[in-house]
């Protein structure tokens, strides 16, 4: 669910949920609008305050990605790996796939 929608549909203001995740108003603007992308401390709150109806994938644009040509002695180990979420006690943690914690 995309941030704009859940803040209308739960009928909250984007002063009071912008100091519920410690940004100002410009910059929840700025996140709802997608001129700008949270940062992860940012995202894990907003997905904490919005009781997980709002992920970090809801930030990711809904335009293709490009093709992007790989070298061809690349291994398939090596190839980017897609982002996981990690939650070994309950709570969000956000890492790429293959990443130490």
């Amino acid at each position: 669910m995309k941030l704009a929608d859940y803040l209308s549909d739960a009928q909250i203001g984007d002063s009071t949920f912008a100091g519920r995740i410690g940004v100002t108003r410009q910059t929840l603007w700025r996140y709802k609008s997608g001129e700008r992308r949270p940062e992860w401390d940012v995202l894990e709150r907003i997905s904490r305050e919005t009781g997980g109806q709002v992920t970090p994938n809801d930030f990711l644009s809904d335009a293709p990605m490009p093709a992007v040509a790989e070298h061809p002695d690349t291994e398939a180990h090596e190839r980017a790996k897609p982002l996981r979420c990690h939650s070994p006690h309950g709570s969000p943690e956000f890492v790429t796939e293959g990443q130490s914690r």
